[in-house]
């Protein structure tokens, strides 16, 4: 297989807010230099974003997700035939279906792991970052359950949905009061020189 020594153009899909997490910094440093070790640059990010003692949490956390847009799992939801389209449907909420209520806990508790531990040996910034992250995962997890797209809550609305749906609102009130060039600056951590 042939390495490119250059690169022309790229496109990366990706939003311009820090719950994205490394992908950012992940894609520009690999747009500059190829040849990175993808697991070294990556291991550097968690580093710097919340601390050494955060960092197998955060690592722990993002590997579900990725583990869940790329499995099987997520393929046999009625969303994923929307890869066929140019964009995929997210204004579709059955990719949840996926996804179970213990899935989403489990993830949380990883955030909130990550973020106790930059909260007790982070520098400020990392504690700022470690925050910001907590609040989105504590968003994604409320707004999971407030759609009540997920396979185990075929029951209908119930009072779980409309207290998740009002802690979602809670914490998407916490996020947008960070400028919107700040979770750009805050999700790529400068490593090194």
């Amino acid at each position: 297989r042939t390495v490119a020594t250059s690169l022309h153009a790229m496109f990366a899909e990706g939003s311009s807010f820090m719950g994205e997490g490394p992908k950012r910094y992940f894609h520009y440093k690999r747009m500059f230099d190829p040849s990175e070790d993808p697991k070294a640059l990556l291991e550097r990010w968690y580093s710097a974003c919340c601390g050494t003692e955060a960092a197998p949490y955060l690592k722990a956390y993002y590997g579900f997700w990725e583990r869940f847009w790329t499995g099987e799992k997520v393929r046999t939801t009625p969303w994923y035939g929307s890869v066929r389209e140019m964009y995929c449907n997210f204004n579709s909420f059955a990719y949840l279906k996926a996804l179970t209520k213990k899935d989403l806990e489990t993830a949380e508790a990883l955030m909130a792991k990550a973020h106790a531990a930059a909260m007790r040996s982070g520098d400020a910034d990392q504690r700022i970052r470690a925050e910001r992250l907590y609040d989105f995962a504590r968003f994604y997890t409320a707004r999971s359950l407030g759609t009540g797209a997920m396979a185990e809550s075929g029951a209908g609305l119930t009072p779980e949905i409309f207290e998740s749906l009002d802690r979602a609102q809670e914490y998407a009130k916490r996020i947008a009061k960070v400028k919107y060039d700040e979770p750009f600056e805050m999700s790529a951590p400068y490593v090194g020189s």
